[in-house]
């Protein structure tokens, strides 16, 4: 089947996955431009997440002693207090809150989650964290946001999303719609972590309609995954 990837909020301890909103898992199956699941990911670093740390996780992904990225490390630290076994993408799905019920375009797949619930009369795997008593308030209000640039303050470089020329070749040959690169930029796999992925985990991201100043570098056609 492939590893699943989850879009992981690691300070708010919550997460959004793209099957939610209808769109594929894998590494690549959410990173082309202008999708609803990083709709939603950008309207949530343009307000709740923005300023956390954030990673694009897999779930076949295990993390190594000698691991050196300060939030991948802070991360095992505090999976090492959960008693069961699996993988980190396990603890996550067990521990954290998935939002994606905030968003309108994900409503159909929620909903059926919570209806299940209710018929069931049992909330005790309840991974969206709703009131029992009042499962549906506050949710699917939400709509996703798109912004041109996408600004990494540490690197101090950015990538204006109208000037990406990054394109995937599918298994068939097949050239794909053109792919947002911040899927692969804060992407942690065991898997992928030779492919130049998660070279942006840590590092503070801001996503405006504005550019940034002149000393910020402009990497719109250098980030090319393969």
């Amino acid at each position: 089947m492939g590893e699943y990837f989850s879009w992981v909020n690691i300070d708010k301890r919550e997460y959004i996955t793209p099957g939610n909103f209808d769109l594929g898992q894998k590494l690549y199956e959410s990173a082309n431009a202008g999708n609803v699941v990083l709709g939603a990911l950008y309207d949530l670093l343009s307000a709740d997440w923005r300023g956390d740390s954030i990673v694009f996780l897999g779930d076949e992904t295990d993390i190594p002693g000698n691991e050196m990225n300060p939030v991948i490390r802070r991360l095992s630290d505090e999976r090492k207090d959960w008693a069961e076994s699996g993988f980190i993408g396990d603890y996550i799905y067990e521990k954290y809150k998935c939002i994606d019920g905030l968003y309108k375009a994900a409503e159909s797949k929620v909903r059926e989650d919570i209806c299940f619930m209710i018929r069931d009369r049992d909330f005790g795997y309840n991974i969206h964290m709703v009131d029992p008593e009042d499962p549906f308030n506050g949710l699917f209000t939400r709509e996703p946001k798109f912004f041109r640039y996408t600004i990494n303050h540490t690197k101090k470089e950015f990538f204006d999303i109208e000037k990406t020329a990054l394109r995937y070749t599918n298994h068939d040959g097949v050239l794909s719609t053109r792919i947002n690169p911040l899927p692969l930029l804060m992407a942690y796999s065991e898997n992928h972590m030779d492919d130049g992925c998660g070279i942006w985990i840590g590092d503070s991201i801001e996503v405006s309609d504005d550019a940034p100043s002149e000393d910020y570098k402009d990497m719109s056609i250098v980030y090319v995954f393969d």
